[in-house]
């Protein structure tokens, strides 16, 4: 069984799921979707040498990525290496609506434990959301 897909599935119905009472607003970006990104601070947790968390994205306008339908907001749960500035996800899940909100169109679960990380640019997004989660999350040694 894939380790992730409960953890977003309880996310995906869990009461209170929204930007108002449980998220944290990191940054937004101008690429023309209106992108708001939040940190749900509660769920930060130290595996090994990462911080993991949950993360949303939600937008003004709707969204398309290849043949997935039309959506408003994801969350992903990611893995944070504080130390050399990399993310990796381990699952997402895609809203109709946004804050999480409405049904999900589609989701994804890395599957395994290692996710591909990649570096965050330098005034990014990426870089906000790494820097939101290594401030918020346990102090921890490598």
């Amino acid at each position: 069984m894939r380790p992730y897909l409960p953890w977003l599935l309880i996310a995906c119905v869990s009461p209170g799921f929204s930007a108002e009472n449980r998220w944290t607003f990191v940054t937004s970006s101008d690429n023309g979707g209106g992108d708001e990104i939040y940190v749900d601070i509660h769920t930060i947790s130290a595996r090994d040498r990462y911080l993991e968390a949950w993360i949303l994205h939600s937008y003004t306008k709707p969204q398309s990525v290849g043949e997935m339908p039309p959506f408003l907001s994801f969350v992903d749960r990611v893995r944070v290496d504080c130390q050399s500035l990399q993310i990796g996800t381990l699952a997402s899940a895609y809203y109709s609506d946004s804050t999480a909100h409405g049904s999900v169109v589609h989701s994804d679960d890395a599957g395994d434990d290692s996710p591909p990380m990649r570096h965050a640019l330098p005034d990014s997004v990426a870089e906000a959301t790494i820097k939101a989660i290594c401030s918020s999350g346990p102090k921890h040694r490598p």
